[in-house]
């Protein structure tokens, strides 16, 4: 098993620039002031034969030091597009099939807690992006090194979360601009790689 960690403090001259779109029009200002910290640590083991597994989780707590009312950011006030949890994982188990050929199942997991969008709504408050979590699955045979084939089933649960959302004032027929994530997506996949 391998395991590392960091830890980590950012503060003091941290800029930030944010950006203001809410009424159709673009609108940057300068934050002066941050502070960042949290942790990371992640762990990837191989406790059978064939078997490699993975795992990580994050913690970020990221606030405005520095009051700019001009556009709306109190001291405290958390950064936009910043996370305070996420959390990926993944397994993989190999096998062989036949003299030159083998098959793998594999599966990933990512989980993302709730952050404020990059953007206002149209009373001026920030957008909210919901917290989410996304599963893949694989199941491929390896063909004497050089190709691959695999089934593939993304977003295995069909989740929709808002990766981006911003709303347009005077702009009814434009509001909300909502940014998803794909959709669940099942298929094949082939590939090739070349002798180096």
């Amino acid at each position: 098993m391998r395991v590392r960690s960091n830890w980590f403090f950012d503060e003091g001259g941290a800029e930030y620039t944010y950006s203001w779109l809410n009424c159709g029009f673009g609108f940057v200002g300068n934050v002066g002031k941050a502070e960042s910290k949290g942790f990371e640590f992640e762990m990837s083991a191989n406790p059978i034969e064939g078997l490699d597994i993975t795992g990580s989780v994050g913690y970020t707590d990221a606030k405005f030091t520095l009051d700019s009312p001009e556009i709306g950011v109190s001291v405290g006030d958390r950064l936009p597009s910043v996370p305070k949890w996420t959390a990926a994982g993944s397994a993989r188990y190999s096998f062989s099939i036949a003299d030159s050929y083998s098959g793998y199942i594999y599966g990933d997991f990512q989980y993302v807690s709730e952050s404020l969008s990059d953007s206002h709504t149209a009373d001026g408050s920030f957008a909210i992006k919901d917290s989410y979590k996304l599963v893949n699955l694989r199941f491929g045979a390896e063909l004497n090194n050089n190709w691959e084939m695999a089934l593939f089933l993304d977003n295995v649960f069909d989740e929709r979360p808002v990766m981006n959302y911003r709303e347009f004032a005077g702009f009814d027929f434009l509001s909300p601009e909502i940014a998803t994530t794909r959709p669940r997506t099942f298929g094949i996949r082939l590939s090739y790689r070349g002798d180096n």
